[in-house]
């Protein structure tokens, strides 16, 4: 009797101790510095430069059990680069140079797994999903090229889509509470450019890539 009862006391501790490790609700505070890639195919479109971008902002996960969950956020993301342009239309011709930085709010969706807890301290966890996309502000420069002097003002999107993609791993500190650090791929879509009557298919297939090193905290 007195064994069987050590052995329930001893699984209610072990439940209790899981129960204090494991939340529905996760929410935190994340930056993620990170570097993206102009990608382009377009003949008219050259000398791409592509430059450090960053995000940040506020996570929240809900999770179905201790393994999988949604995850989603509010961020800030802003992403620039600069290429050279030329037109060439009935023998109207322009090169001019644009460098631009954008800034977006994004919302993700993403499903989250993660595993157990490794020795009571650390998860290996990854994400998968959407990214929603909506430009907020844009600063431009243009400087002509071969003596031109005029350009075309860009016209972008308002709202983009992207996948997202991440592997990472949650650090205990506290009870609930602890580090997050993530490999984050943000992919865009869509193509970041409109064309206008004027510029139809010289902006075509331009496209944003991010990699970003996350840097979180949760609780």
């Amino acid at each position: 009797m007195k064994r069987k009862f050590l052995l329930f006391a001893f699984a209610i501790l072990l439940a209790n101790n899981v129960l204090a490790q494991y939340q529905e609700y996760q929410l935190g505070l994340m930056a993620q510095p990170g570097y993206n890639w102009l990608m382009v195919s377009n003949e008219n479109i050259s000398n791409v430069k592509n430059k450090f971008s960053y995000k940040y902002g506020l996570f929240g996960s809900y999770y179905f059990n201790e393994n999988y969950g949604l995850s989603s956020g509010v961020y800030m993301l802003t992403n620039s680069s600069s290429y050279d342009f030329k037109y060439d239309k009935d023998g109207f011709i322009m090169k001019y140079n644009h460098d631009f930085r954008n800034t977006y709010l994004q919302i993700p969706v993403l499903l989250k797994g993660r595993t157990d807890l490794i020795s009571n301290k650390f998860r290996i966890l990854g994400e998968f999903g959407a990214g929603f996309d909506f430009l907020i502000d844009h600063k431009d420069a243009y400087k002509g090229l071969d003596g031109t002097s005029n350009h075309f003002d860009v016209k972008y999107r308002t709202f983009g889509t992207s996948l997202v993609m991440a592997l990472g791993t949650e650090i205990l500190i506290f009870k609930n509470s602890g580090l997050l650090f993530k490999i984050v791929y943000d992919k865009n879509f869509v193509n970041m450019v409109k064309d206008t009557d004027e510029t139809k298919n010289y902006y075509s297939a331009m496209k944003m890539t991010n990699l970003y090193l996350e840097i979180g905290f949760f609780f």
